[in-house]
């Protein structure tokens, strides 16, 4: 049985290793983007892939923050990502961009009101808008994907099932890597693990779907090894760091 699995994990690990090349910016995740010193941009001019914001419906508008703690009156959705994306991408970008929202409060108020805000920007929203809009967090029952626009997408859940109609609508699939097996930062990622986590990697990707973990450790050492598992996201609080050392 430990030769049949030896021999598995060098036949995934052979079938992703040339996905390593390919790796740019374009496969970093900015996690808790609206922690950063400088939100949205510092991301978007290093050409960050995916960006992450949390959102808390709070008096009827959308606050960007951690906790309810960290709430701050200027600190809005729309301020700091929905009308710099309108402005950059009237004219400007022409990659695309994944924006993941994390709703941390009720899901129907908090995509109703995500909703509304989004049709104020006609450029994020529009057919051939490079912007693809993922929710996370609070988000729907699967059978309620169908009540939301075509221009909303939601991030998947291995633990759910999807109708495939409802499997559309999933942008990709997260999963703590907690769930895999144990990474901490100052150890490698046993054989066992690794193998664990590439089938995870080839269950998304059969789906047509991508995959990000996330809990994993923030060093050079993880952000190779999730290239090597073939993982479609590199997940960040470093993004410059992470873009320099895919340069490299």
């Amino acid at each position: 049985m430990k030769i049949l699995n030896c021999l598995l994990l060098l036949c995934l690990l052979g079938q992703v290793s040339h996905a390593q090349a390919r790796y740019t910016s374009a496969q970093v995740h900015s996690h808790n983007d609206y922690a950063q010193v400088n939100p949205f941009f510092g991301a978007y001019q290093l050409r960050c892939g995916s960006i992450e914001a949390d959102v808390f419906l709070q008096n009827g508008e959308l606050m960007v923050a951690h906790t309810p703690f960290e709430i701050r009156p200027e600190r809005t959705l729309k301020s700091l990502y929905l009308e710099p994306l309108q402005k950059e991408f009237q004219h400007k970008r022409g990659e695309p961009l994944q924006l993941l929202i994390d709703l941390k409060t009720a899901s129907k108020p908090t995509l109703d009101t995500l909703v509304s805000q989004l049709r104020q920007y006609r450029a994020l929203i529009a057919k051939r808008s490079r912007l693809k809009i993922v929710i996370s967090g609070n988000m729907p029952p699967p059978t309620d994907f169908g009540q939301y626009p075509s221009w909303i997408y939601f991030d998947g859940r291995f633990t759910q099932t999807y109708s495939a109609k409802e499997l559309k609508r999933v942008a990709l699939f997260s999963m703590s890597f907690g769930s895999v097996g144990k990474w901490s930062t100052n150890e490698e990622l046993s054989k066992e693990t690794q193998q664990k986590a590439l089938e995870w990697v080839q269950k998304a990707h059969q789906q047509g779907k991508k995959i990000r973990f996330w809990a994993t450790p923030d060093t050079p050492q993880a952000w190779q090894m999730l290239q090597s598992l073939g993982a479609d996201w590199i997940g960040t609080d470093n993004p410059p760091r992470v873009v320099e050392f895919l340069k490299n």
